[in-house]
């Protein structure tokens, strides 16, 4: 077993590293980019290795990322395979299984025209003298055919809804229509198209009443069969709502039976609904892939980011240790020297710990020291070196002021201790900034916690109403 895991281990390794052989750099992270990353914490050591480790890390997400795609798009289509189609009859629920909403996508075609349309089956005012109210309802009598009108010219070449009030507000009149076909044109002022074609000439009636007095009006409607497209959908689409309506009246047989053309000769297909769940996916995909690339730097940035905060975090206690060392009579590269010694004697040899426990500054001195040791290179030179690739201020403001009294002990000691006091301070702003923040990001959970608590108990009182 281990050795089938082991051989399946190499396999995956060296599909990865072909994978980052044959794709373009910039989707792994651009190489350059990382080693200048990787310079700013290690400075010239090779980081090659480091570079390639985090780029298998990111082709190893991308696959995991495009397997668990393939499998949900695999499972969506068996379970989807059967969906669709056209049909011709729904069989309704037994007795006792209750009501079905069943969603079917009707296309409709009539006279070259076609629609698709996705739907669901379900199987105080004054009192006025006589003659004063005569007045106005003769007035607004008047004034109606241009109210009644809608979106239409005229009343001759009707194609839209017309605006059939039912009551003015204004006059507190209330209007009450009578059509003399309403599969034409009905009461509420909808023209359908279709069932215009035998007669498209209809005698709309209205009767105006104010309180106690009526007032009586007609209207010849001229449907304008020349109409556009968008008037003869909304026909269409009309008489589909009043087929389904009837469908869904039908109780008493097993199943219903699907019509392929109406009674005013509109031609209808049902299909049921294809439930397209590949969008989603496929969405849900690039964005993770989207992710995992706007990610590439995170661990390069995070190991920076990291390496600073020792830094600043160390450099007040190291100032003190070396004022205490100058004032003891110590030269700088002496009181370095013993510093590093002591940290490598306390922590021993497991650089692994220390590197955990988040010793960065002592490190990267304890390999300075090394290096002066072993190479006779200048302190000051490599000190400057750390001080710029690690870009913080306080760092590089040591090492000048090091550098500027190198051999003045004495004078050194006297700014430094300055030195450590900003540094402390500083220090401690930091932590009250990031106790502020701690502070601010617990505001989040509590307010969840409060709605939960405010949850439980109205809850009793809710389920009691």
């Amino acid at each position: 077993m281990r050795l089938k895991n082991k051989i399946l281990s190499c396999k995956a390794d060296k599909l990865v590293n072909e994978m980052i052989r044959l794709l373009p750099d910039w989707i792994t992270g651009q190489s350059e980019i990382m080693l200048q990353k990787h310079k700013m914490k290690y400075g010239s050591n090779n980081c090659r290795v480091r570079i390639r480790e985090l780029k298998s890390k990111t082709i190893r997400s991308y696959l995991i990322t495009t397997l668990i795609f393939l499998v949900v798009v695999i499972f969506s289509v068996l379970a989807n395979g059967n969906q669709g189609g056209e049909i011709r009859e729904i069989k309704k629920p037994e007795y006792g299984d209750g009501s079905l909403t069943i969603p079917v996508q009707a296309e409709m075609s009539y006279e070259g025209i076609e629609d698709t349309k996705l739907i669901s089956l379900r199987i105080g005012q004054k009192t006025l003298s006589k003659k004063q109210k005569e007045e106005i309802l003769m007035q607004f009598r008047q004034e109606l055919e241009s109210v009644i009108l809608g979106e239409n010219v005229d009343l001759r070449h009707v194609s839209k809804p017309l605006n059939l009030i039912d009551y003015d507000a204004e006059t507190g009149i209330t209007l009450t229509w009578t059509s003399s076909n309403p599969s034409v044109i009905d009461e509420r002022g909808d023209i359908d198209l279709l069932a215009a074609e035998n007669e498209n000439i209809i005698q709309l009636n209205v009767t105006l009443t104010l309180e106690d007095t009526t007032e009586n009006g007609s209207y010849l409607i001229e449907v304008d069969r020349s109409a556009a497209e968008d008037d003869y959908i909304r026909g269409m689409e009309k008489s589909l709502s009043i087929a389904v309506e009837q469908l869904s009246e039908s109780n008493s047989a097993k199943y219903i039976i699907l019509p392929d053309q109406l009674d005013n000769g509109m031609k209808v297909r049902w299909y049921a609904e294809k439930k397209n769940p590949f969008v989603m996916t496929i969405i849900l995909y690039f964005v993770i892939l989207l992710i995992i690339y706007m990610k590439r730097y995170d661990p390069i940035n995070k190991e920076v980011k990291e390496a600073k905060n020792s830094i600043t975090k160390e450099l007040p206690e190291l100032i003190n240790k070396l004022v205490l060392l100058l004032n003891a009579g110590l030269v700088v590269s002496t009181a370095i020297s013993k510093i590093v010694s002591d940290y490598e004697s306390y922590y021993g040899t497991d650089k692994n710990r220390r590197i955990r426990e988040g010793k960065y500054l002592y490190e990267e001195l304890l390999d300075i020291q090394y290096k002066v040791n072993q190479s006779n290179v200048s302190l000051i030179n490599e000190l400057r070196e750390f001080a710029q690739r690690s870009g913080v201020r306080d760092f590089v403001r040591l090492t000048a002021i090091i550098s500027d009294n190198w051999n003045k002990g004495s004078t050194l000691a006297e700014k430094l201790e300055t030195e450590s006091v900003l540094l402390w301070n500083s220090r401690k702003k930091l932590a009250e900034e990031r106790g502020r923040l701690a502070e601010t990001k617990l505001t989040f959970p509590l307010m969840i916690l409060l709605m939960v608590l405010i949850m439980v108990t109205i809850a009793p009182a809710l389920m009691e109403m």
